[in-house]
């Protein structure tokens, strides 16, 4: 498994940056990465993403080294545990 690099700069005490993403865009995720981002936030809070949506969205962010984190729309455990796998 990659380094996870949001975590080594958080325990690290440096700043990390990262855009919120709310749309089905594997483009925006490259972009976000070459742009210098440490981090996305995939919302489906928001936005119309769905879990099927955020799995190609995570594939892609690992693949350009960039870390996917994915905001529920509730403090559900079932909703929790689906985005985790």
């Amino acid at each position: 498994m990659a380094e996870n690099k949001l975590k080594q700069k958080l325990e690290n005490g440096e700043v990390a940056l990262g855009p919120f993403v709310n749309l089905a865009s594997g483009a925006l995720i490259e972009i976000a990465a070459y742009a210098g981002f440490d981090f996305v936030i995939l919302d489906t809070e928001h936005g119309p993403l769905d879990i099927p949506s955020v799995e190609d969205l995570c594939r892609t962010a690992h693949g350009v080294d960039i870390t996917p984190v994915v905001r529920v729309r509730e403090n559900d455990p079932p909703q929790i545990l689906r985005a985790l796998d």
